[in-house]
């Protein structure tokens, strides 16, 4: 006869499981992304759903049925949106909400003020709301962080502003110099 040793196995079972509470930012952006994860460790083979009311306010681009989501939001905003996760695994389901205050894009436009003749200067000045911040790129290395911007060289101008909120926008300008008349 064979004789082993005794081995003990012991099994849980989840009949009641943690609150999923849900870990993210508070505050989304149209026409960007945002991460949201379940904050609670819950054990393994645990199965995740998460839903968003409105479901028009964005996608859920990554992650479904897993403890973390990339979310790409839509341009349906301003609005209150509601993320909820739920939970289950064996018996036992738990489900939780989140609010995020989606937020319109900034919509900025460049303005350039006086002609660009060659040699010269001209003024760029972002329009179309109240920025927290600029980083505006440009020919031969041109950097600012302000508004307005005085240029001295014709080409492609691109600022990236940012609102209150945290949200951001990109435009761009390209500016040519204008001839000098013919006598």
């Amino acid at each position: 006869y064979c004789s082993s040793d005794t081995t003990i196995l012991n099994v849980n079972a989840f009949n009641n499981i943690p609150v999923p509470l849900i870990g993210g930012s508070a505050v989304g952006c149209a026409n960007s992304s945002s991460t949201y994860i379940c904050s609670t460790p819950l054990p393994p083979g645990t199965s995740y759903t998460w839903t968003m009311i409105p479901a028009n306010a964005g996608s859920i681009i990554s992650g479904q049925g897993t403890p973390s989501i990339n979310i790409e939001w839509g341009n349906n905003a301003p609005q209150v949106v509601t993320l909820r996760l739920k939970a289950s695994i064996c018996s036992g389901t738990d489900s939780s909400s989140f609010s995020i205050s989606l937020n319109p894009a900034p919509a900025p436009v460049i303005n350039q003020t006086g002609s660009f003749c060659s040699g010269g200067s001209a003024q760029l000045n972002v329009t179309g709301g109240a920025f927290a911040g600029y980083g505006w790129s440009g020919p031969g290395g041109f950097a600012a962080v302000v508004n307005p911007v005085t240029i001295t060289q014709e080409g492609l101008y691109k600022v990236t502003v940012t609102d209150a909120n945290g949200c951001t926008a990109l435009t761009q300008i390209n500016v040519q110099a204008v001839g000098d008349p013919v006598a």
